[in-house]
């Protein structure tokens, strides 16, 4: 202030008995005419709610930045997987559906093909109609897989 300048602290927290509390402050010298500082004006403004409001709209962005990911990632798998599932499939209902004299155990191990195939087609559905990123324990103290809500899906 002895220099004539101005001093602003744009967010500065203090740890209350109430939670935290950030205040913006500001003061500014009050000068003669002269030029002779003889006083300061000090504004005041708690910002308190705007920082938790910034912090809460960030928060959000990351999430649904995350989530735009995610979905451009589902795209590419919906079409990287379901084309081959398509033909994979085709091919099993094909054999399935022919008079040709299949075993009981290719028979069987062509209906599993029917099963798995479908279940395939059912994780990418879910992971296209995503709308929010909740994770689940892949293992134990290790790496988080996405929940896909797989049992209430149909």
């Amino acid at each position: 202030m002895g220099q004539g300048k101005g001093y602003e602290e744009p967010r500065r927290l203090y740890d209350t008995s109430e939670g935290d509390l950030i205040l913006s402050l500001e003061v500014t010298p009050l000068k003669d005419q002269d030029g002779h500082v003889i006083g300061a004006i000090q504004v005041c403004e708690d910002v308190t709610e705007r920082v938790r409001l910034e912090v809460e709209l960030r928060d959000a962005e990351i999430v649904a930045e995350r989530l735009q990911a995610v979905k451009e990632t589902v795209i590419t798998v919906n079409h990287e997987v379901n084309n081959p599932l398509t033909t994979i499939s085709g091919v099993a209902q094909m054999l399935l559906l022919s008079q040709g004299e299949f075993s009981d155990k290719v028979r069987n191990r062509l209906e599993l093909i029917e099963q798995e195939v479908k279940r395939i087609a059912k994780v990418t559905r879910r992971l296209k109609d995503l709308d929010e990123l909740k994770t689940d324990d892949y293992i134990s103290d290790g790496p988080k897989m996405l929940d896909l809500g797989l049992d209430n899906f149909e």
